[in-house]
C-alpha cells in the first residue's frame, strides 16, 4: 500500500495498490484491517517457544517503577521447562524493581516473529545455577568480574532470576488481525 503524505496538513491517504507483502501472498487491494479468518495458522508449541527464544536470546523486559514503565534489552540465559532466566546486579534498577513488583514482561524478536511472554520473576538462589551461569561460554565477560571481587563478592553481586510458567503469544504479520493465541510455558 503506498501513502500519500498531504505536506498541508500532513494527512495521510491510503491508496489501494497492487503489491506483495510476503513473497506467498499477492495483495490485490487488501486495505488497513482487512483479516482473511479462514486461513490457518500454526500455534507454536513450548518446544517451538523456547527453541527459538534461545536462538534469539536478546530479550527485552518491561518492568513497573511506581507505576512508571520502564524497558530495557538484556541478554537471557536460557528458556527451558524450568523457565526463563536471566542475571543482573544487585545494583542495577532492574534488580531493584523486581524485587518490589516482580511481575514482568519480556519480548523476544526472533525473525518474522515477535515473541511476548508476561508473568513473574522469581528470585533464584542457588549457588550451582550461578557457577552454570559464570562458567558457560556465552558468559566469558563475566570471569575479570569474579576474578577482581573473588567469589564471596561476585556471587553477592550476581542476580540470578527466573520466570516460570508465563504466558506466551507468538505475533507475525500474517496473524496481526487475528485474537491471540497463548501458551502456558
Amino acid at each position: 500500500m503506498e501513502v500519500q503524505a498531504d505536506s498541508r496538513n500532513f494527512v495521510k491517504t491510503a491508496i489501494p495498490v497492487r503489491m506483495k507483502m510476503y513473497p506467498s501472498q499477492d495483495i490485490h487491494t487488501k486495505r488497513l484491517g482487512d483479516v482473511d479468518n479462514n486461513k490457518k495458522t500454526h500455534t507454536m508449541t513450548k518446544e517451538e517457544l523456547f527453541k527459538l527464544m534461545n536462538e534469539h536470546p536478546v530479550m527485552y523486559v518491561a518492568t513497573n517503577d511506581n507505576g512508571q514503565p520502564h524497558v530495557r534489552g538484556i541478554l537471557m540465559y536460557k528458556a527451558d521447562e524450568e523457565g526463563i532466566v536471566f542475571h543482573t546486579g544487585v545494583t542495577k534498577d532492574l534488580y531493584r524493581q523486581l524485587v518490589a513488583d516482580p511481575r514482568a514482561e519480556v519480548c523476544f524478536s526472533c525473525g518474522k516473529y515477535q515473541i511476548r511472554v508476561e508473568g513473574k520473576f522469581e528470585l533464584v538462589e542457588d549457588r550451582a545455577l550461578k557457577e552454570e551461569i559464570v562458567n558457560h561460554p556465552s558468559r566469558q565477560f563475566l570471569q575479570p568480574w569474579r576474578a577482581q571481587q573473588g567469589d564471596e563478592a561476585f556471587f553477592a553481586f550476581l542476580q540470578v532470576f527466573r520466570m516460570r510458567h508465563g504466558k506466551a503469544h507468538a505475533w507475525c504479520m500474517e496473524d496481526n488481525f487475528k485474537p491471540k493465541e497463548y501458551v502456558i510455558l
